[in-house]
């Protein structure tokens, strides 16, 4: 079988998984200070000292980007919220909220991410409404107000 190139320590896929960490962390700093619009190629290709090339190595669009970016901040969310052991008891929806505003108040670019930019960008909004939203729900039928 044949070994990986290693160059400087790291296989070509490792040099691949931190470039597109690194763009994740650009995206998520512009998104959560500047708003999605400030999100271009060359705004966060410049950011992150990286080339068109290597962008797209990881993302087909800018969309592509700021989806993961939503992606990345709700699943850090999401597993605060749900309980990795099912046999865990469901939270209260006081529980919900108090882990949403610890997570929210220790890096307010969340909360822009999460909360702010999907009600003014097309890309962001489609993903918000399909998990964040329905998570009182899971943890607390009556959460949701929709009389079940």
């Amino acid at each position: 079988m044949d070994e990986p190139i290693v160059w400087r320590g790291q296989t070509m896929d490792d040099r691949s998984a931190e470039r597109r960490a690194q763009l994740l962390d650009v995206g998520f700093d512009m998104i959560g200070t500047h708003g999605a619009p400030s999100v271009t190629l060359r705004a966060v290709c410049r950011e992150a000292g990286l080339s068109p090339r290597y962008f797209y190595e990881s993302f087909a669009d800018r969309e592509g980007l700021l989806t993961a970016v939503y992606d990345h901040a709700e699943a850090g969310l999401l597993a605060r919220l749900v309980p990795a052991n099912e046999a865990a008891p469901k939270l209260s929806i006081r529980e919900i909220i108090d882990i949403c505003a610890e997570y929210f108040e220790e890096d307010p670019r969340r909360a822009r991410t999460l909360l702010r930019e999907p009600l003014s960008d097309d890309v962001l909004r489609s993903p918000s409404s399909r998990s964040v939203a329905g998570v009182p729900e899971r943890n607390h039928p009556r959460a949701g107000g929709r009389g079940r």
